[in-house]
């Protein structure tokens, strides 16, 4: 019974070190990447925290995510410091990828004017260098999962090619 026992807790044990590892191993291959959507800062709306949430899940297929949550924390204490001057979307989110070398820069907005809607995509590796995608939509909402997918596959390839 004993050594019964003592198998099943070196069984548990030799799991809970290689289920790390074993997530790890999923994310090689992808392209690290952190996101930011327009509002942040800001108090978002129900419907803009989940455009972003579908979008984070649509470049999680195709992206590794890891230092999402580092970026965020970043971010948000270079909004917050009185010292920062302020500054555009885009350019604040530039300044805080810099500490985030290696890894790509996607900013998410949505334009809603009246029945027409749009999506937009900038992606980034470094301040030199600018990409852009437009998706526009009649009712985003409805093909939302679908329109975010599209956006973030839109740059995969590109992604893919980008050597770091």
């Amino acid at each position: 019974m004993l050594k019964c026992l003592r198998n099943q807790m070196l069984v548990w044990m030799l799991f809970s070190i290689m289920l790390p590892c074993m997530a790890a191993a999923k994310e090689i291959g992808k392209p690290p990447a952190v996101a930011a959507p327009s509002w942040f800062g800001k108090v978002p709306t129900i419907q803009q925290q989940l455009e972003f949430h579908t979008f984070k899940q649509a470049l999680e297929e195709s992206h590794d995510l890891r230092k999402q949550a580092a970026f965020e924390k970043a971010h948000l204490r270079f909004l917050r410091n009185p010292e920062q001057p302020k500054c555009s979307f885009i350019d604040c989110g530039v300044r805080v990828h810099q500490e985030f070398e290696g890894t790509i820069l996607y900013l998410l907005t949505v334009d809603s004017q009246g029945s027409e809607n749009r999506h937009s995509l900038v992606f980034s590796v470094g301040p030199e260098s600018w990409h852009e995608t437009h998706r526009f939509c009649s009712n985003c909402n409805e093909e939302l999962q679908t329109g975010m997918l599209e956006l973030a596959e839109s740059f995969q390839a590109y992604a893919q090619s980008v050597k770091h």
